[in-house]
């Protein structure tokens, strides 16, 4: 049994001194009622009756303080809020925290990252019982509650269908701080006297993730319990652009500059065609060798571009497609 105090230190000695002053009061008002009698054979009778001053035998006597010792206690039992609590509310609460992130896309597993963690996913939530619940939070640089705690296990089937990757990076601080807010509600203020905004609720917390992601600092679970799956390998086949800018040259605006970042994220060299198409026309092409972990710098120069859409693309056979095409705008320039 679990209680939650809601008074003082001071609240508590006031109420409990309570009891004794009623016990007290009994006692003072205790009075006695001259009677004559016929016989001085019932003297001893009296004299028995004084033992009725007795603690005991006043307090056996007394349906009526007894009555009002029975409630006051239980006001008292009232006041620490007492409950049963086990591990779980309402059977199971569960927290899965999905990565949507980029490097999720990934098909070092078949069919990629993302696809396997929403198959786990949806297992689990087919085993849950009917008292159970689920919430699904999925996050990349942003965290977005895709369905709040609910014990409908067809309406966490369809959120979690609807979820798509993206091409952002990971951030899971933003998802962990909205999962916590849940199992770890805030307190009215910084008194500790003071009672929470509301009970905690302890819950499981799924993360499904390839781990691209900083460590948060300073962050307390707290009554959430973690359970971490790793999706994928430590080390995809992955090479990828991950820089792709424009900019005219001030002293000549007819001409416009671009250059992009090539990064190798493999153990090996190596060696990729990059292509530069403006509105799907080629531009140019070149050959970029990159050695194993590091990235290659890539410019070009054009000339004659009034506006359009410049895209680059890297003719690679790896882990992550998505990172192998890149975009970027070339608006009319000003007139002076």
């Amino acid at each position: 049994m679990n209680f939650l105090n809601t008074l003082a230190w001071w609240q508590w000695t006031i109420l409990a001194a309570v009891p004794p002053a009623i016990i007290l009061l009994y006692f003072l008002k205790l009075k006695r009622q001259p009677i004559e009698v016929p016989s001085t054979y019932l003297w001893s009778r009296a004299i028995e009756d004084l033992h009725v001053n007795s603690i005991w035998q006043r307090l056996r006597q007394s349906l009526l303080l007894f009555l009002q010792l029975l409630l006051l206690l239980l006001i008292m039992f009232a006041l620490v809020r007492p409950g049963w609590r086990g591990s779980e509310m309402r059977g199971g609460r569960y927290i899965f925290l999905l990565d949507t992130s980029a490097s999720m896309s990934a098909s070092d597993i078949n069919p990629t990252r993302l696809d396997k963690a929403k198959d786990q996913i949806s297992a689990m939530i087919d085993q849950m019982k009917s008292d159970e619940v689920g919430m699904i939070i999925s996050f990349s640089n942003v965290a977005r509650v895709e369905q709040p705690f609910t014990d409908n296990r067809r309406l966490l089937q369809t959120r979690l269908a609807q979820i798509r990757p993206t091409n952002r990076n990971s951030d899971i601080g933003e998802a962990l701080r909205a999962a916590a807010g849940l199992a770890n509600p805030g307190r009215t203020s910084q008194d500790a006297t003071d009672f929470q905004v509301a009970d905690a609720l302890p819950a499981t917390l799924y993360i499904f993730s390839d781990g691209g992601f900083t460590a948060v600092p300073d962050f307390n679970l707290g009554n959430l319990e973690p359970k971490y799956t790793v999706m994928g390998t430590e080390q995809p086949n992955n090479i990828g652009i991950t820089q792709f800018t424009t900019e005219r040259n001030p002293e000549k605006p007819g001409q416009t500059q671009a250059f992009a970042r090539i990064e190798n994220y493999s153990d090996e060299e190596r060696k990729v065609e990059v292509t530069l198409l403006l509105n799907d026309t080629l531009l140019d092409a070149v050959s970029v060798e990159v050695p194993p972990n590091e990235t290659s710098g890539v410019p070009f120069e054009l000339s004659e571009i009034e506006s359009g859409v410049l895209k680059l693309k890297i003719d690679s056979q790896d882990d992550l497609e998505i990172d192998n095409v890149a975009y970027a705008a070339i608006s009319t320039p000003r007139l002076a």
